[in-house]
């Protein structure tokens, strides 16, 4: 497994994959327009990771850093690797 951060040159990417994985968990994106996307995935306190097994992504999930302290948000699997281990 491979683990990479993206850019914000892959705002399709990030929300395809965003919407993909956790659209019937996570709240507060679905009208998100390419620039607000291109501004999360721009601000240096936020990262934005994909992970890839066999070269397929499998999982997305975002860190934000404040101050001393680190939060996962977001993290989920592609429905299809759900229950399989990775």
């Amino acid at each position: 497994m491979e683990v990479r951060r993206l850019s914000s040159s892959v705002v399709r990417f990030a929300e395809f994959l965003w919407h993909t994985v956790g659209d019937s968990f996570w709240a507060g994106r679905q009208e998100w327009t390419s620039h607000q996307w291109r501004a999360q995935l721009g601000d240096i306190g936020v990262g934005f990771y994909v992970a890839y097994c066999g070269g397929e992504p499998v999982s997305c999930f975002e860190l934000t850093r404040t101050d001393n302290s680190v939060h996962i948000d977001g993290f989920g699997l592609l429905s299809e690797y759900r229950g399989h281990g990775l």
